[in-house]
């Protein structure tokens, strides 16, 4: 079968990335023909970093750190996620709009939508596209695969794309049970690829980077409280505290930030003591490779995604608040492992059942 995957792949960030490589292997393992629907919306697109003039002209005081040590790390990820795509995606040309896609839609079996926030207004700009509004062979079956919608707060327009997804759509499977509920009809919870997949998919990219102890920090929105609890439980188990964050707090507060590939960031959660995260994917490849971490609130609409996969593995526990510094504990990956394979089978299981 001809599958096509269609999703933020171009959005250079670890998650974006490492589900939609997760989802690809996966229909590979299957037998399947796979394709990225390698659709690259001006919105989306990650651009290559370039040195803001007139910014650093208004703000002095940031111009020397930027251009010595913040602009050098930055171009360098970037090259390294484009060297990832090149390396591990199975892409197909350029699509660049509506109108470029509906062209080849009609090459697959399959469209599988997500995984990702390909349902959050903020991020899709309402882009009709993530909804399956596609002209299309009445033979192409649409399915959703751990697609997600943020906080789930829709605008008038946003609620009336969603009542377009569940038409065109055979089946629905999102991330979120506050997205389920919403849209009620077809839908199943799974789990996200990155999680779905096998623990081989990841083994590849396990050999360290560093030798010495360390915490990872990593945060999908900027935090002011994560390097302060990171540094109190480096003291506790003595270790340096580290990052692959480009955030500004990064910078000033980590020892060490390092620019890493979708692989090397792997590499440094499955190597670390422990993770400190505000970061779904984070926390994500940290329960595949079984490694310690803490999961921080912000109560900014973002948390959601992280309490609801912690609620299926009874891990409420490691969520922080504000100003909490836990004592450092380590997790029984023993009972963690048995919740999770259930639902790896089960949300396997959407896939194949859908597929066929």
């Amino acid at each position: 079968m001809k599958i096509g995957i269609l999703t933020f792949h171009c959005s250079y960030n670890f998650g974006a990335v490492l589900q939609c490589y997760a989802l690809q292997e996966y229909l590979k393992s299957l037998g399947h023909d796979v394709k990225i629907l390698n659709y690259r919306p001006v919105y989306l697109t990650t651009k290559v970093p370039k040195i803001n003039f007139k910014y650093l002209v208004k703000h002095p005081l940031s111009a020397f750190s930027y251009i010595v040590r913040q602009y050098p790390l930055r171009k360098s990820r970037y090259a390294k996620f484009v060297e990832f795509e090149k390396q591990y995606y199975q892409l197909t040309k350029n699509l660049c709009t509506k109108d470029d896609i509906e062209e080849c839609v009609d090459e697959f079996d399959v469209i599988v939508f997500g995984s990702d926030q390909i349902w959050c207004e903020k991020f899709n700009k309402k882009d009709t596209v993530w909804y399956g509004n596609l002209r299309h062979n009445e033979n192409v079956k649409f399915i959703s695969y751990a697609a997600s919608a943020g906080d789930v707060i829709f605008s008038e327009i946003g609620e009336d794309l969603m009542k377009m997804a569940v038409e065109e759509f055979k089946a629905i499977s999102v991330r979120e049970k506050k997205l389920a509920d919403y849209i009620k009809e077809k839908t199943e919870i799974v789990l996200d690829p990155t999680l779905m997949v096998p623990y081989e998919v990841y083994e590849k990219w396990f050999n360290p980077i560093i030798n010495d102890r360390y915490i990872l920090v990593r945060q999908a929105r900027s935090d002011s409280y994560i390097y302060t609890l990171a540094k109190a439980i480096a003291k506790q188990i003595n270790a340096k505290v580290i990052t692959a964050d480009m955030h500004s707090n990064s910078f000033k507060d980590s020892e060490n930030v390092y620019s890493c590939s979708p692989s090397e960031f792997v590499a440094l959660v499955k190597n670390a003591q422990c993770l400190v995260s505000n970061s779904f994917h984070g926390i994500a490849i940290a329960l595949v490779t079984n490694v310690p971490f803490y999961a921080t609130r912000l109560y900014d609409g973002g948390d959601e995604r992280i309490l609801n996969l912690l609620e299926l593995l009874d891990l409420t526990d490691r969520v922080v608040e504000k100003g909490e510094k836990p004592k450092f504990e380590d997790i029984d990956y023993k009972s963690v492992t048995e919740k999770l394979d259930i639902l790896r089978q089960n949300s396997q299981q959407f896939l194949i059942k859908n597929l066929s």
